[in-house]
């Protein structure tokens, strides 16, 4: 009996976890002036990598990643290691949905050119409006920042986003060429 009821949760587990795929679409404004390309099939297909200053719709939320830039800390005990530099990234949301939405700084990744995906960077209390945890109200607006560790002359930089903790979906940021 208690193999059976260990078998139905770890189903009923699984059906979870498979219906927490976000929806992404791209809202089609960039800074660039550029917008999403339309897919000439019936289907439409899901979009993965955006430019910086596209909006991006992910379920109620809408990301834009603003900026992004080598970062200079005031405080004289934050230094990157040799041969690497701090990145800055300047990311703003808005719920435009009815209910709270969660966010998160695990949910970002640095991608360089090689592939390697790194965590944000703790620094002190040196970074402007630095993002957290935390819940975003219907109809509010978030703008925060990420800091990165980065090889100093490294291109081809992405932001990788994972918009949700148990689904294996990344959307890709292009910050760099």
């Amino acid at each position: 009996m208690k193999r059976i009821i260990l078998v139905l949760l770890a189903i009923g587990v699984l059906l979870t976890l498979a219906g927490c795929d976000s929806k992404v679409s791209s809202t089609g404004t960039a800074a660039s002036g550029s917008s999403a390309a339309g897919a000439s099939s019936s289907q439409p297909t899901e979009k993965t990598t955006f430019a910086l200053g596209e909006g991006i719709k992910v379920d109620d939320a809408v990301l834009t990643v603003v900026s992004a830039k080598k970062f200079t800390p005031s405080n004289q005990f934050d230094k990157p290691e040799s041969g690497k530099v701090f990145y800055i990234v300047n990311i703003s949301m808005v719920n435009k949905g009815t209910t709270p939405i969660d966010y998160n700084e695990f949910n970002y990744k640095i991608q360089d050119a090689n592939g390697v995906q790194t965590n944000a960077t703790f620094l002190g209390s040196d970074v402007p409006n630095k993002m957290n945890s935390g819940s975003l109200a219907p109809g509010g607006k978030l703008n925060a920042n990420l800091v990165f560790r980065v090889p100093k002359d490294m291109k081809s930089l992405k932001l990788v986003m994972e918009p949700n903790f148990f689904s294996k979906q990344q959307l890709l940021i292009v910050l760099s060429k």
